[in-house]
């Protein structure tokens, strides 16, 4: 236990030695060097932001419109093969299958 006791008093000691210590004053002028230095990168950061703004806009709304076109486009063809009977003939024939052998054989 001698040994943790003698470790215990030099953190002590340590601690102590902290808030003992002179307090320095703070320079007067390091509040305004600091907020100029963030205003600077402020600004240089914003210099692009009202050109980016509206063109991620647009491009997203033309994406938005090509992928609906796009989508309801198809809505026909979806519309064309609901049931699966149809869609085993329309593979069949597309992968020109004898259709009265092998419509058995399909399992979905």
């Amino acid at each position: 236990m001698n040994k943790k006791d003698n470790i215990e008093q030099e953190i002590n000691k340590t601690l102590n030695q902290f808030d003992a210590a002179e307090k320095l004053p703070p320079d007067p002028y390091f509040f305004t060097r600091v907020q100029g230095r963030l205003d600077e990168k402020a600004r240089q950061q914003n210099v692009f932001a009202p050109f980016l703004r509206p063109a991620l806009i647009i491009a997203l709304i033309a994406i938005n419109t090509s992928v609906s076109i796009w989508y309801l486009g198809g809505m026909e063809v979806r519309e064309q093969t609901n049931s699966r009977k149809e869609l085993a003939e329309i593979l069949a024939g597309d992968l020109e299958l004898d259709s009265d052998n092998n419509n058995d054989n399909i399992i979905f």
